[in-house]
């Protein structure tokens, strides 16, 4: 055979590799290396066909083979949470959650759960393709119920399309409340009395801060 031809489409033109004759019952084996990507198909296939002429006959004769390769993938998600360190009581706070798929695979059925917010999958988009990255933000109001250091978690899971393995990944932040504690008393009486009158005071107290208060307690020196 003579002017063989080698030809691969996934390493294109690999004739210059070969002998460009080849005697009768002549074998010549060679070896390539690809690659795999991210973009690539899954099962990754491949064919070549190889052509040559008889040298005497002019015949053109061809041939073609084919196999295919199963690309392993490796799933993989992460999560993060911010949120500010401090806030006060009265202050809204905002929280940012950020997924990021990690793998080298599509994921699907992104689930997301919040212990502040509860099932937050629906602000997500349902897959994420690989390296995608979507934040999301969620706001608070702290109130006087909440507790001095006000941690938050979040969880998100979701699988591989391909491989169907289920990853997860968790975070947390926590953001310091800081407390104003404040009380008010008026007290309030008669601006004359006469020897031998009862006087009666009136006391107002009030609670002027941003947090409950307890054993609150009242003393005069002129009242029982």
């Amino acid at each position: 055979l003579e002017g063989v031809s080698v030809v691969d489409p996934l390493l294109g033109s690999v004739s210059s590799a070969f002998p460009t004759t080849l005697a009768g019952g002549e074998s010549v084996t060679k070896t390539f290396t690809y690659t795999v990507s991210s973009s690539d198909p899954d099962p990754l296939p491949n064919s070549v066909t190889a052509s040559g002429t008889g040298t005497d006959s002019g015949q053109v004769v061809s041939d073609q083979s084919s196999c295919q390769t199963d690309i392993v993938h490796h799933p993989g998600i992460d999560v993060a949470k911010s949120c500010p360190a401090e806030a006060n009581v009265g202050d809204t706070v905002t929280y940012s959650i950020t997924l990021t798929n990690t793998g080298d695979e599509a994921l699907t059925g992104i689930a997301v759960t919040d212990s502040m917010f509860g099932d937050i999958s629906g602000s997500f988009p349902s897959t994420l393709s690989v390296g995608q990255s979507v934040t999301e933000t969620f706001t608070h109001v702290v109130t006087d119920s909440d507790p001095a250091i006000l941690n938050n978690q979040v969880a998100a899971s979701g699988s591989g399309a391909d491989s169907e393995t289920k990853v997860s990944d968790s975070a947390e932040c926590g953001t310091n409340v800081t407390q104003h504690p404040a009380i008010q008393v008026v007290k309030d009486g008669p601006a004359k009395a006469h020897v031998g009158d009862t006087i009666t005071y009136t006391f107002a107290v009030s609670n002027t801060g941003d947090v409950p208060l307890f054993d609150v307690t009242l003393s005069d020196p002129k009242c029982d």
